[in-house]
């Protein structure tokens, strides 16, 4: 079991992804609606799940800062292997979950002290690595842009399988509200 932690556009979001354009290519491996999320720490399948779901309820208190996810402007490339939508905003949160979170076991103590994170949401994959049809370039660039309110970190199990990743919540938080001061 790989988990990871991640956040989710909202329905309406996940509803404008799918206006995009996918057409039907023998090696492009579209990814389905349930699927779209960002990565906020992979952690892999050497972390205890008691830990994982620990440090992600030391997140979900350190977490004071309202969050907003932007996308956009356009769809990319990682090569010519996976097509994505970038995602902005949320680094602040991703240093702050990652170090919460217990470290992968292969991470080196420079990449514990100085986490990554490019965010991005993932709508296809290539095939076949090293297609001489051009992979995934040629769909890269439709406009996209949105922005939502970040509201709930999710601990994640990933499973493969013949149609691609199953995902299952694990355990998640909300970002605490700011009290209301009700004048009476």
């Amino acid at each position: 079991m790989r988990l990871f932690v991640a956040i989710w556009p909202p329905p309406e979001i996940v509803a404008r992804l799918e206006l995009l354009d996918r057409p039907a290519r023998p090696d492009v491996r579209w990814t389905a609606p349930a699927q779209w999320h960002i990565t906020l720490s992979f952690l892999g399948d050497a972390v205890d799940l008691d830990d994982a779901k620990d440090g992600l309820a030391r997140a979900g208190l350190a977490w004071k800062e309202r969050t907003l996810a932007e996308a956009g402007p356009a769809t990319a490339c990682f090569g010519r292997s996976v097509l994505y939508v970038p995602i902005h905003g949320l680094l602040a949160l991703a240093k702050l979950v990652q170090t919460t979170l217990p470290p992968r076991i292969e991470r080196s103590r420079a990449l514990r002290a100085a986490p990554s994170f490019t965010g991005h949401l993932t709508l296809a994959r290539g095939r076949r690595a090293g297609s001489r049809t051009g992979g995934i370039a040629g769909l890269s660039g439709a406009p996209f842009s949105a922005a939502w309110p970040v509201e709930q970190l999710t601990l994640v199990a990933s499973t493969l399988s013949e149609g691609g990743p199953r995902y299952s919540i694990l355990s998640s938080v909300s970002r605490p509200r700011a009290p209301s001061s009700n004048c009476g």
